[in-house]
């Protein structure tokens, strides 16, 4: 990415029988003077007006991933990550559908340089490192299960 390239970012973000906060959350990163790249709802099996409102309001503007059952909101986070990177993004935005948690996007989405060198690959420079860490990087153990 050059320094005249906006970064590729996707927003992910996770929701479950919140049909009203989601349409306010969705409306404001949407009208954010920069916003993301691509938008991905991971729907954690709602029940309510959720999927109603992402079809009518926000069709042709999100991606949404609908869960088969309610896996919680660190599963609904897990599968979007992995949806976001078939984008190739240079950053991933992960929120919950309240709409308070939606920091200002313009400082979020102008700056490459808000992605550690850590998480960039070698002799690629705001390209995220999507290999696999060892399990001593991670507090929680292999694959995200505890450590004994």
């Amino acid at each position: 990415m050059s320094r005249l390239q906006a970064p590729v970012v996707v927003a992910v973000v996770v929701t479950w029988n919140r049909a009203e906060l989601l349409e306010r959350s969705l409306t404001a990163i949407l009208g954010q003077s920069r916003p993301p790249n691509h938008v991905l709802v991971v729907d954690n099996a709602s029940t309510d007006q959720t999927p109603t409102v992402l079809r009518q309001r926000f069709a042709d503007q999100v991606d949404v991933l609908r869960l088969a059952e309610n896996l919680v909101g660190v599963a609904g986070f897990a599968a979007g990550i992995v949806r976001a990177l078939e984008h190739d993004p240079d950053a991933v935005w992960l929120m919950d559908d309240d709409p308070r948690t939606t920091p200002p996007w313009k400082r979020c989405s102008t700056r490459a340089s808000t992605i550690p060198d850590r998480h960039r690959l070698p002799g690629q420079p705001g390209r995220l490192d999507r290999r696999a860490r060892s399990s001593d990087e991670h507090p929680a153990g292999e694959a995200g299960r505890p450590t004994q």
